[in-house]
C-alpha cells in the first residue's frame, strides 16, 4: 500500500510539473510580439510584456525574501527583549532569595543563641 501511495504522489507531482511547464511555455508562446508602454519614474514606450513579467516577478521574489528577514530580525528582537526581561526577573528573585537566605540565617542564630543561653531573655530588636 505505501508503493502505491508513494507511486501515485510521485505522479501527481509530475504531472503538476508539466502542467505548470506547459502553463509558462503559452504565456511566452502568445506574449511574445506583445508590445506595452511601462512606467516607472521614467516611460519606457514599447517595451515587451515577457521583459514586464520576468522583471515583476522577480522583483516580487525579491521583495517578499526582504519582508520575510525583516520579519525574522523584528522576531528576534522580541525573543532578545523576552529574554532580557526574564534575565532580569530571574536576577531579581536571585537577590531576594539570597536576601531571605540571610534573613533566615539570622533568625537561625538568634534561635540558636537563645536556645544556648536559656535564662537570658533575646535581644529583641
Amino acid at each position: 500500500m505505501g508503493l502505491a501511495f508513494k507511486q501515485i504522489k510521485t505522479y501527481a507531482k509530475l504531472s503538476v510539473m508539466v502542467l505548470i511547464a506547459v502553463a509558462l511555455l503559452l504565456v511566452i508562446v502568445k506574449n511574445r510580439n506583445h508590445k506595452v508602454d511601462v512606467w516607472l519614474f521614467h516611460s519606457f514606450p514599447e517595451t515587451n510584456v515577457l521583459w514586464v513579467m520576468l522583471v515583476s516577478g522577480a522583483s516580487a521574489v525579491v521583495i517578499i525574501w526582504i519582508l520575510g528577514r525583516v520579519r525574522r530580525v523584528l522576531r528576534d528582537l522580541r525573543e532578545v527583549r523576552r529574554a532580557r526581561a526574564l534575565e532580569a526577573k530571574m536576577d531579581e528573585q536571585r537577590r531576594l532569595a539570597e536576601e531571605l537566605d540571610k534573613r533566615e540565617s539570622r533568625i537561625d542564630e538568634k534561635i540558636q543563641r537563645s536556645i544556648n543561653q536559656p535564662g537570658d531573655a533575646p535581644d529583641e530588636r
